[in-house]
């Protein structure tokens, strides 16, 4: 037996977090006690967690690798931990032809150093044979602009040329720099792309630096859960329209062509890649007006985000609207419904990373302590599957903000009914709609609970009649068309998910246990990874397809005969599953259809038998 004030000790926890610690790893002790069982049980708990911290640690920096430039400064080379974070990023590097960038001031500062501080030498020395070593294998170069600034004035100076083109993360210990460094996100005179700052931890992994007060506004809106409703109308005498002028932050600016047209407002273009949304005069509100500015405070650059960039007033001061990025693409239902013309390949890794796109900026906005609200395929603008814009952001919910409006497919069932702009959505109800979004994104557009019913679909919704199997769980309630092949070919992971989210009563059915978008994301990441592997298709081809036109083969490594068959009723080829040889055992004359009309013929024949 062990006493939990020794376990608490040795783990370093005070007794209060080791209960807690314990509640979640369902561990009741008897008598302040744990006995073996319940030790091993902890730690398996504790060593499952460590691994899900490091499979984390490890897909955020190989998205940096991936997608970013990598600079880093003197500090960083210094740091204990660098040895370990060049092991760790390593294999990434190697992997996708990169490397890290170290501009010649940080050499000249490591001369300084070793000159000026000796207990610094054998430090310095052993670094420089690392640098020779990660040289000569193509993993560091250095970078040496000509111009004789020294230390943080030659890494702004690079920061900022290499911005305008290319997506950088800087590698830092130093704070002031960090702050100097994200400051460059927000230049107006330079158009910069977003510039991401990390540290070294411990591990040897990436922590991502946030602006102080970035820090403390999302601290403020974390704690504010109350609902801000002073809201009074600001009165404009002129609403501006095509070829006025409005005022910004950093002067005044003409409103081009009007690129659309909503319940709030009118888009127009500003001819620079951003646009002007001017209200309509009964949206002109306090309200909105602080909203806005709200925004503005933890402003980051959100790439693909079409977040507010500044205020846009009248020569008088009054609020008229807000611009932002301009949206490039389609919206994310057109993509789904016509997706022969958008996906003319027709491979379901599209549509995959599209999820994995969409995911990425949730998560962000998740992490920031923001809730889109209004999830919705129109809110969604594709341009290519791995990068897709969000819209309507001024929807969004922050701080005491409530998002106002809501697509009923989308609303979760504990606040179907409800008026939106009298309380704040949680998580959990965030995630309801996450997780449809992503069964859409997956079903060329239909809604989960879309089924054979004749209920409206908000008592659908309340009554969790999900019409989709599991295993040997079967449903009649499937709608038709090619939804419930693109069901059969989901990976049984992917299929679990969403039923223990949709069905009731389902693992994840409730407010408090729905997936996180972090989990969705890790999940739709080895989604693609299975798809990209092959191996997928090594069970049923049609796995690679968004548009399957028959069940996954039946044992799951059922492989299809080289022969080729001329469906007897729509005269398309195809070609046999051994499962399907067997089912014709028992219906031979059906062996002559295409597994689409076959699909039809049985539905019919057992609606018969029936």
């Amino acid at each position: 037996m062990f006493n939990l004030n020794e376990v608490a000790d040795k783990m370093e926890l005070d007794e209060n977090t080791l209960n807690i610690l314990l509640r979640k790893c369902s561990i009741t002790p008897v008598n302040d006690q744990l006995n073996m069982i319940q030790m091993q049980e902890l730690m398996d708990y504790l060593q499952k967690k460590n691994n899900s911290i490091r499979e984390k640690a490890e897909t955020y920096m190989e998205d940096m690798v991936q997608n970013r430039s990598i600079l880093i400064d003197t500090c960083s080379i210094i740091c204990p931990n660098f040895p370990q974070f060049m092991e760790n990023i390593k294999p990434m590097l190697i992997r996708y032809d990169k490397h890290i960038i170290v501009p010649s001031s940080v050499l000249d500062e490591l001369n300084n150093l070793y000159a000026k501080k000796p207990v610094l030498k054998q430090r310095i020395r052993d670094i420089y044979k690392q640098i020779k070593t990660f040289i000569e294998q193509n993993l560091i170069s250095i970078y040496d602009d000509g111009n004789k600034l020294f230390g943080d004035q030659q890494f702004l100076n690079i920061v900022t040329k290499f911005a305008t083109d290319k997506k950088l993360l800087i590698i830092t210990m130093d704070n002031n720099l960090s702050e100097d460094l994200l400051k460059i996100n927000n230049l107006q005179s330079v158009n910069t792309k977003p510039i991401y700052v990390c540290r070294i931890n411990k591990y040897g992994y990436f922590n991502r630096y946030f602006s102080k007060s970035v820090k403390e506004t999302l601290i403020d809106i974390s704690k504010n859960h109350i609902i801000i409703d002073q809201n009074e109308l600001i009165k404009v005498n002129n609403i501006p329209k095509t070829s006025d002028y409005v005022v910004g932050a950093n002067g005044v600016l003409q409103l081009g062509s009007k690129i659309g047209n909503g319940g709030e407002g009118i888009i127009y273009d500003l001819n620079d890649g951003t646009v002007a949304k001017i209200f309509h005069d009964n949206n002109l509100t306090t309200h909105k007006r602080d909203k806005i500015m709200l925004m503005l405070k933890v402003y980051r650059n959100y790439n693909g985000i079409c977040w507010p960039k500044e205020i846009l007033c009248d020569m008088q001061g009054n609020f008229l609207g807000y611009r932002m990025d301009k949206a490039k693409g389609v919206s994310l239902k057109s993509c789904l419904i016509e997706d022969k013309q958008y996906f003319p390949s027709g491979q379901k890794i599209d549509v995959v990373n599209i999820a994995i796109s969409v995911l990425k900026k949730i998560v962000l906005l998740h992490k920031s302590g923001i809730l889109l609200g209004d999830i919705n395929l129109d809110n969604i603008i594709v341009e290519t599957p791995e990068k897709v814009w969000f819209v309507d952001c001024d929807s969004y919910q922050i701080g005491g903000y409530p998002c106002p409006v809501g697509t009923t497919h989308f609303v979760a069932p504990e606040i179907q009914g409800k008026n939106f702009s009298e309380f704040l959505r949680t998580m959990g109800n965030e995630n309801f709609a996450v997780a449809t979004l992503l069964f859409m994104i997956m079903h060329s557009s239909i809604a989960p609970y879309a089924n054979k019913t004749d209920l409206k679909i908000e008592e659908k919704i309340r009554n969790m009649q999900f019409p989709y199997p599991l295993g040997k769980k079967s449903s009649q309630l499937v709608p038709e068309g090619i939804y419930k092949y693109q069901w059969s070919h989901l990976p049984y992971n992917i299929k679990s998910l969403f039923y223990k989210t949709f069905q009731k009563d389902g693992e994840y059915s409730t407010e408090d246990t729905r997936i996180s978008s972090k989990r969705w994301l890790s999940s739709f990441r080895r989604y693609k990874k299975l798809l990209v592997e092959g191996r997928l298709q090594d069970q049923d081809p049609q796995s690679a397809l968004i548009s399957p036109s028959g069940f996954k083969c039946a044992n799951g490594f059922d492989k299809r005969d080289d022969e080729v068959f001329i469906c007897q009723s729509c005269t398309k080829s195809y070609q046999l599953s051994v499962s399907r040889k067997k089912e014709g055992l028992k219906y031979p004359e059906l062996l002559k259809l295409c597994p689409v009309c076959y699909g039809i013929m049985m539905d019919m024949r057992k609606y018969i038998e029936d």
